[in-house]
C-alpha cells in the first residue's frame, strides 16, 4: 500500500488507507509507527476502511524537535479523519495509542462512534506504574548493535518465553523497527508525552460504547490499568487475554482482531 503524506497542525503526517467500509482509526503506542499494525490490517480491512498512521516523532511523519504532548497528537489523529472527510469512525489506541484515543474520544464524542483501548492507562493520578524493573530495562539500551539494543528494550513488552517459542516474529519486529528508526529525542519526546498524561477527569465524560482489552502478562503497562478504565468509563467492557503481554496484539493477534471485529460491528 502507497504512502500518503497530509500537511496536519504544521507537520507531515504520513498514513495508510486500507480495505472499504466503516472507517476504524488504528492509533499505535511508544516509538511505534503503523507498520506495528501488520498483525492487523490484513484481517480488519476485509470489514472496515482501515486508516493507519504515524504519531509525529515516528515513522515517515515529522519528527519536531519540540515538546510533545498527548493532546497535540490526538489533534494530529483528529485533523488527519478530518483531511479525508471522515466524520464518524471507530478508534482503536495500543498503549500510548491508548492514551491518544481517550483523548480524541474525550474532545471529539461526535467523531467517534466505539472506542478500543488496548493495554494503555488512564494516566497518572489512577494508573498502576510501570513496573521499576521495566522502565530499567527500557531506558538502559545493552548490547553493541542497533538490534541488539532494541531486542533488549523490547524485551518486557513480550509475555515471558514468547521470544523464545517465536524468534523469527521478534527479528520481524526489529527489523521493521529499524528500517523506521525514530530518533532518540523524538522518542523521549514521546515517553515525556505519556509520564504527563493524566485523564481521571475525563474519562466519566467518555460515553461512547468501550472496550478495554490487555493482557494479563503485560510487564509494561500493569493489567491493573484496564480494571481501572473499565471501572470509570460509564459505558465499557473488559476483557484480559490470558497470558498475553504488553504487545499482546501481536502475540494473540488473531483473537485480538477477533474482539476487535465482534465489538464493532456487534
Amino acid at each position: 500500500m502507497m504512502t500518503m503524506k497530509a500537511q496536519l497542525n504544521g507537520l507531515e503526517i504520513a498514513y495508510e488507507l486500507h480495505g472499504r467500509g466503516k472507517p476504524l482509526l488504528l492509533i499505535q503506542g511508544l516509538g511505534l509507527g503503523r507498520w506495528a499494525w501488520f498483525k492487523q490490517v490484513p484481517q480488519l480491512k476485509q470489514h472496515f476502511r482501515v486508516i493507519t498512521f504515524d504519531n509525529r516523532g515516528v515513522g515517515e511523519s515529522s519528527k519536531p524537535r519540540s515538546p510533545y504532548t498527548i493532546e497535540t497528537m490526538a489533534e494530529d489523529a483528529a485533523a488527519l479523519l478530518q483531511h479525508l472527510g471522515i466524520r464518524h469512525a471507530h478508534v482503536a489506541g495500543a498503549s500510548m495509542g491508548g492514551m491518544i484515543a481517550q483523548v480524541l474520544a474525550l474532545r471529539y464524542r461526535d467523531m467517534v462512534d466505539k472506542l478500543v483501548l488496548a493495554c494503555t492507562t488512564p494516566g497518572k493520578t489512577l494508573e498502576q506504574p510501570i513496573p521499576p524493573q521495566t522502565m530499567q530495562t527500557m531506558t538502559t539500551p545493552a548490547g553493541k548493535t542497533a538490534a541488539e539494543m532494541l531486542r533488549h528494550v523490547m524485551s518486557p513488552a513480550f509475555a515471558p518465553g514468547f521470544i523464545e517459542s517465536y524468534p523469527e516474529l521478534m527479528e520481524k519486529i526489529i527489523r521493521l523497527r529499524l528500517k523506521y528508526h525514530a530518533p532518540f529525542y523524538a522518542w523521549q519526546a514521546q515517553l515525556h508525552a505519556a509520564f504527563q498524561f493524566d485523564n481521571a477527569q475525563g474519562l466519566g465524560k467518555i460515553t461512547c460504547p468501550a472496550l478495554v482489552i490487555t493482557g494479563d502478562q503485560d510487564l509494561v503497562i500493569p493489567w491493573e490499568n484496564s480494571r481501572i478504565l473499565h471501572q470509570y468509563l460509564p459505558n465499557s467492557r473488559l476483557k484480559i487475554m490470558r497470558g498475553g503481554g504488553h504487545l499482546f496484539f501481536i502475540e494473540q493477534a488473531e483473537a485480538f482482531n477477533g474482539e476487535l471485529i465482534n465489538f464493532f460491528q456487534g
